[in-house]
């Protein structure tokens, strides 16, 4: 089970960089997920449309590693706080 701490507006950062990536219209529903990644002192946000990629990392105290993938807009708009 991933659990992390983070600050929120590094989070935001990261999710408005990767959601237009993940956010394109694809025939494969996984590519409109970003991938989280904890590990060491760093998560690590990847989002892809298999023609591009692009991977940001910010400062986490991770307290668990690991990793899951999230929709990329409400993943985006709860760290927004649009939802």
């Amino acid at each position: 089970m991933l659990h992390i701490k983070v600050k929120r507006e590094d989070l935001a950062r990261a999710a408005s960089q990767t959601y237009p990536i993940a956010a394109k219209k694809s025939s494969m529903p996984i590519l409109s997920n970003v991938l989280l990644e904890a590990e060491g002192e760093e998560l690590r946000i990847t989002a892809s449309d298999l023609e591009i990629t692009y991977r940001i990392a910010i400062p986490a105290e991770v307290v668990e590693s690991g990793k899951v993938t999230v929709p990329a807009k409400p993943f985006s708009d709860i760290v927004r706080g649009v939802a």
